[in-house]
């Protein structure tokens, strides 16, 4: 999931001393949750927005000697291997996934309905990541119909599943960058609206706000907002800034959401310059032996939000990944595990 390399000042706000910070009391139930993507198989495989490709010996993007899959590569259309990521993900304290989705009937809405499926029967939840509103017009009736299409969609073939994600009883459903990119935060509610006067599900909207100067604009249209990610506050920063730099973006947001419901982004890493559409220079966050994603960890529980965003169970392409991988093997899950208990009793 590109993010954009322009560079936020890490001035732009005022920064809070980590001394004198004190997490706020919360009133939501904290949770854990992972972007994941299920978009995975093999080349030939219709309908599959990625593959593996070929084995690269340089170790460099996807599928390189050492930057792939543990277990081997899978397929997301796999019924077992759906059912063993969640397994893996659940025994890491891990309490839902945030699913990519496309579209109706796309690859990722297939793999959407096996999560559900794996998920039945025990606590572990799952909703959609809106990626993108599909071509058309930005504005107007057309495009609050396409939108409202997508949602009603989802609403009768997924949102009634009781391993949907809820928060306070309404199915939630988080919206990415690209979508406000799309069309204007307001036609989006529009959808919304349509779709609940239309007899559909009173809809807990989480939307998009990863530059902070979106999220004035943004915050009346949606129930909370979250960021995908805050490289561009840290990717080159250097690991002795890491934890304060991340931990002033962290605070913002938590201070931001006031009583409203506060998410903060941890990833592991950051490394897209294998994937061949993504030329020029790219920002890279360095995983340096697992220490990264440690620093991240402990800057967001000092920070004390609600729920905690990892970024990501299995994006393979920006090497965001926990998933275990030949190169790091079960590091980042093991670290998941530790934090996760830490976070929940913090």
């Amino acid at each position: 999931m590109a993010l954009s390399v322009s560079r936020r000042s890490l001035l732009a706000a005022a920064a809070v001393p980590v001394a004198a910070w004190r997490a706020p009391a919360r009133p939501w139930p904290r949770e854990v949750l992972a972007f994941y993507y299920g978009w995975w198989g093999p080349a030939a495989t219709s309908g599959a927005r990625r593959h593996w490709g070929e084995a690269r010996p340089d170790g460099a993007g996807v599928t390189g000697a050492r930057h792939s899959p543990q277990r081997g590569l899978y397929d997301s259309l796999n019924a077992s291997d759906v059912a063993w990521q969640i397994a893996q993900a659940r025994a890491a304290g891990i309490s839902g996934f945030v699913a990519s989705w496309w579209g109706r009937g796309c690859y990722e809405d297939a793999n959407l309905e096996l999560l559900l499926r794996a998920a039945a029967g025990s606590p572990f939840r799952v909703c959609a990541y809106y990626e993108t509103s599909g071509d058309g017009p930005r504005e107007g009736e057309a495009a609050a119909a396409r939108i409202t299409a997508d949602l009603d969609w989802l609403a009768r073939r997924h949102m009634t599943s009781p391993a949907w994600l809820t928060v306070e009883g309404r199915p939630v459903l988080f919206v990415f960058d690209r979508v406000c990119d799309q069309v204007e935060p307001l036609v989006l509610a529009a959808a919304v609206r349509r779709l609940r006067a239309a007899g559909g599900p009173r809809l807990f909207v989480i939307g998009p706000a990863t530059y902070p100067e979106t999220r004035a604009a943004r915050a009346p249209w949606f129930d909370a907002l979250h960021a995908y990610s805050i490289l561009p506050d840290v990717y080159d920063v250097g690991m002795w800034g890491l934890a304060d730099a991340a931990g002033r973006r962290y605070r913002r947001e938590v201070a931001a959401a006031g009583r409203g419901l506060a998410c903060v982004p941890v990833s592991p890493g950051y490394d897209d310059r294998g994937v061949e559409d993504r030329p020029g220079r790219r920002p890279v966050l360095k995983r340096r032996d697992g220490a990264t994603y440690r620093a991240l960890w402990d800057a967001a529980i000092r920070a004390g939000p609600d729920w905690v965003l990892i970024t990501s169970w299995n994006e393979w392409h920006e090497a965001t990944e926990i998933e275990p991988s030949v190169e790091n093997g079960g590091r980042e899950l093991a670290t998941t595990r530790e934090m996760v208990r830490r976070f929940r009793t913090a």
